[in-house]
């Protein structure tokens, strides 16, 4: 039972009307390949697992198929049985250490008196969820998102690129940018951004994020708490107009974040550190650091050693971090983007001082 790869497609300095079409045919292929079944409760729908594999009965037969890593938690979770114990048991060699796994889940989960929805991929249980969520899947937001930037009369497309996506049956996640990097920061290479995320598996919420992006290290940097009211929405009630919303007042306030994040580099690039130990894997510090961005020493040895070889101030140590980011799988990445785009936002909460000059 291992989570599904993720596959991150870079396409920086693309332009958005090359690549958007092609990210829509993607979310519309997976929808054709998509199917959702309500049934009744886990009980009466004679829902079992064996392993990964899972059958309940629904439309008058039953139906047989092999649920994915983020629909096996979802199982667990109606269960009330925490998912890392369950793996524990169900990755065993022991046999009985595994049979122990389904004897759980196949008798708490028919605790659960609720009817479910169960999202199809193909042959894959992609999700389980309550039936009372609603689904707004992945083709239809995108093609809502275009059909919003090419009507709008703030923000031309031909100044838009999209420095990279994900599309598949699970997500999507759209990395847009200005077609000019940021003008009178030393580091000439970045760009300003927004990143657009949703999910069709209860994974996450509609959200779009301001981001920065370095074309030079090809990464990416979230400041998520600078601009945390672009767009946070759950499923539950999202509607087209909610989506068009969120994307006109997002962009419409995109000049003045750029102006803000241009002040936030520079301020960055002047603060040297008054304690150079941050470049020492066993300082306090630095490992008070790698246990906020959840890394090994061994990872946190790898962003020093990349640190090092830029001058010594608060954005190079943030942008070998990122740098650093891309080498893990994608949503791990994602999650050290946003950590150190708060270490940039308030190094003071993490002792980080800045030198006297």
């Amino acid at each position: 039972m291992q989570k599904k790869t993720t596959l991150f497609q870079n396409s920086f300095e693309k332009p958005y009307l090359e690549v958007m079409p092609k990210i829509i045919k993607e979310t519309q292929d997976v929808a054709r390949n998509c199917a959702d079944l309500k049934i009744d409760s886990p009980k009466k729908s004679m829902l079992e697992a064996a392993g990964d594999n899972v059958s309940f009965y629904a439309m008058k037969h039953t139906i047989e198929a092999k649920a994915s890593y983020w629909a096996m938690s979802q199982l667990c979770q109606k269960a009330s049985i925490p998912f890392s114990f369950y793996q524990k048991l169900a990755q065993s060699e022991d046999s009985a250490l595994k049979n122990l796994a389904d004897d759980n889940l196949n008798t708490l989960i028919t605790r659960y008196n609720r009817s479910l929805l169960i999202r199809m991929y193909k042959d894959i249980i992609r999700a389980v969820l309550s039936s009372r969520y609603s689904p707004f899947d992945t083709d239809k937001v995108v093609t809502i998102i275009d059909d919003t930037l090419q009507n709008s009369k703030t923000y031309s497309l031909d100044n838009l690129q999209i420095c990279g996506y994900v599309t598949d049956y699970e997500e999507l996640h759209i990395r847009l940018a200005d077609k000019e990097p940021i003008a009178g920061v030393s580091d000439s290479d970045i760009y300003s951004g927004l990143a657009i995320s949703t999910s069709d598996i209860g994974k996450a919420r509609l959200s779009i994020n301001y981001y920065l992006f370095n074309k030079t290290t090809q990464s990416g940097l979230c400041l998520k708490r600078f601009a945390k009211d672009l767009c946070n929405q759950r499923h539950t009630g999202i509607s087209e107009a909610s989506i068009r919303t969120s994307v006109i007042q997002s962009f419409e306030n995109f000049p003045k974040l750029t102006m803000t994040a241009k002040l936030i580099i520079g301020n960055a690039e002047n603060f040297s550190f008054h304690n150079s130990q941050l470049y020492n894997k066993d300082n306090w510090q630095t490992k008070s650091i790698a246990k906020y961005l959840g890394v090994t020493d061994k990872d946190m040895d790898d962003i020093i050693t990349m640190a090092l070889t830029k001058k010594h101030n608060l954005w190079n140590y943030v942008m070998s971090i990122t740098e650093f980011a891309k080498t893990k799988p994608f949503e791990h990445c994602c999650l050290l983007e946003e950590r150190a785009g708060n270490l940039l936002l308030y190094p003071d909460k993490f002792g980080i001082v800045a030198a006297q000059v």
